[in-house]
């Protein structure tokens, strides 16, 4: 997964490698492109700065009231910061429209997705669904392991044919 921050007004690039723990949530959202953004724009010259996202998530996320994400309260202080001698702008434009900036950002992040990430990880941390999942998963493989080498319940195996959850419940439904 990557990131890229494009200026079209100076014409640089910022490329972010997201690392090996970063969700598609992550990459598709681009909050962490539009911190680094607020970062890397160091004006103190009431200069208007428009900032602009093909994700209307991201920016809906900028806007609520609840803030769950510990990135997205680190690109509002660092939005806020940038506010502070200067008129910011967060403007959704539609992706895959043909818009020059736009594309190129684009491009810079499917280059930045290719690249190794070089740092500790996880970048962006690891989200409690993603946690969830692979805890479900291992004990799933577990329960798995232990059907298969528990002896006796020849029966039961033949017809279940291992912790199948949707068979299982049916056939725990039937009368006996």
């Amino acid at each position: 997964m990557g990131a890229s921050v494009y200026n079209q007004t100076t014409n640089q690039m910022y490329m972010f490698p997201l690392g090996t723990y970063a969700t598609v949530f992550h990459a598709e959202v681009p909050v962490y492109a539009i911190c680094s953004c607020a970062k890397t724009i160091l004006v103190e010259s009431e200069a208007s700065i428009a900032i602009c996202s093909d994700s209307q998530v991201a920016l809906m996320a900028l806007r609520a009231s609840k803030i769950t994400s510990s990135l997205v309260a680190e690109t509002i202080k660092a939005l806020t910061e940038l506010s502070m001698f200067n008129s910011v702008r967060l403007l959704w434009i539609p992706g895959h429209s043909d818009i020059p900036g736009n594309e190129t950002a684009d491009q810079y992040a499917k280059q930045a997705a290719s690249q190794n990430f070089v740092g500790l990880e996880p970048v962006l941390g690891i989200p409690t669904t993603k946690i969830r999942n692979a805890a479900q998963l291992w004990a799933n493989a577990q329960q798995r392991k232990l059907w298969q080498t528990t002896s006796g319940c020849r029966q039961a195996k033949m017809s279940l044919y291992g912790p199948d959850k949707k068979l299982s419940r049916y056939a725990l439904s039937l009368p006996r």
